[in-house]
């Protein structure tokens, strides 16, 4: 049996980088034009998929291509994610599968940009009414969004800074870089504001002080019985556990959405890359779209 080819990092790149332009363009006409032309434009960049990260000397070659691919991956995701007819495709194509997605049963939609505190927000209404109280949260996409707005269905949108998602977001997913992730952020937030009049939005920092507050405004907003949620840290930490119970991906300490002093270092450095100079124009179109949307926001 012949022994495989080496990596060779000249051709390889570049024909990966070929890959990602062919599946661009035919992924591109088989779903509708978007809403936003900036967005689309930035569809079109797709060479940057594939190029190394900020410190490549870290990385090894097939690390990079690794990332790279995955990248590119994510792109895939979001086009298909932004429509509610080829969601349950984007979901079959998951680990989690279709566990996630609003069905007939479904009484609250919980959903977010990734990092953003919707895990916390389930995870502690769960904790409060039970758990087959029928949630549908963590798809991270606008086509669940839209989906929910469409049936008229009670839907809470979890927000947060930019600076502090992204950067657990970078942890969470090393295959990202600071400027994609920005662009990714811009573009959710965007195609959130015209459903903000059908959406309960509420701050991370409400999600993670007092949830109680929190499910006190979802019951008045959407005429919901949800128990009432004390949030005392012997009842946060009962979150956290069960959440850490649940990390059916596997996730281990850089992924499982809750507080870790273990990733500090990294949480600091993400911040400072989020913050950089040549980032600066991205960084607050970011900030001023979430203000926007929780300025926005109405009970």
């Amino acid at each position: 049996m012949e022994e495989p080819s080496p990596i060779n990092p000249a051709t390889d790149a570049a024909l990966i980088t070929a890959m990602a332009v062919r599946m661009g363009s035919f992924a591109r006409p088989l779903l509708p034009c978007r809403m936003h032309h900036d967005r689309d434009a930035d569809l079109h960049d797709d060479q940057e998929l594939l190029m190394t990260t900020a410190d490549p000397e870290t990385l090894d070659v097939e690390t990079q291509m690794r990332h790279g691919a995955r990248r590119l991956m994510r792109r895939f995701k979001y086009l298909m994610g932004e429509y509610p007819v080829t969601l349950p495709i984007l979901l079959r194509m998951t680990p989690i599968g279709t566990s996630r997605q609003i069905t007939d049963q479904t009484q609250l939609v919980v959903e977010g940009f990734p990092r953003s505190g919707n895990t916390f927000a389930s995870y502690a209404i769960w904790h409060a009414a039970g758990n087959d109280f029928p949630v549908s949260s963590h798809v991270h996409h606008l086509a669940q969004l839209r989906l929910a707005t469409r049936r008229g269905l009670p839907t809470v949108l979890v927000i947060r800074e930019p600076i502090g998602t992204l950067a657990s977001y970078l942890i969470a997913g090393p295959h990202g870089r600071p400027r994609g992730v920005l662009k990714e952020y811009i573009s959710y937030y965007s195609g959130v504001l015209p459903m903000l009049p059908n959406l309960l939005v509420v701050d991370f920092t409400d999600v993670t002080s007092d949830m109680g507050a929190v499910i006190e405004r979802i019951n008045n907003r959407f005429g919901l019985e949800i128990p009432p949620f004390d949030h005392t840290a012997e009842n946060a930490e009962a979150v956290f556990a069960a959440i850490q119970r649940a990390d059916k991906l596997g996730m281990g300490e850089a992924g499982v959405a809750r507080p870790s002093s273990e990733r500090s270092g990294d949480n600091a450095r993400h911040r400072a890359e989020l913050s950089a100079t040549e980032l600066a124009s991205l960084t607050a179109q970011a900030k001023a779209i979430y203000e926007q949307v929780r300025q926005s926001s109405t009970d």
